[in-house]
């Protein structure tokens, strides 16, 4: 997946307006666009957690949060851990 998508992004790439393109899959689905988009970026940076060295920092610019503070707070608000908590928290293979 693209850590830089966004709406706009997709809206462009089915030719419709990105305000109706997100009503359109809000319809479909029953959640927002804005919402998938975060849930794929969290579960990315889950991932490089993981499997990477990167700093969390790294890890949020990567998955297309370059604010620090608000990726940590997202995603200890999704998964009740703070990135670094979630790596220490695994185990490792």
């Amino acid at each position: 997946n693209n850590p830089g998508l966004t709406i706009d992004d997709i809206a462009k790439s089915v030719r419709l307006s990105p305000g109706y393109c997100a009503r359109l899959f809000r319809k479909e689905t029953g959640e927002s666009l804005s919402a998938y988009i975060q849930e794929l970026r969290l579960d990315k940076a889950k991932t490089l957690l993981l499997n990477t060295q990167k700093s969390v920092g790294e890890i949020c610019i990567s998955v297309g949060i370059p604010n620090s503070t608000y990726f940590s707070t997202i995603f200890k608000k999704r998964f009740q851990l703070s990135p670094s908590q979630y790596r220490r928290s695994q185990p490792i293979d």
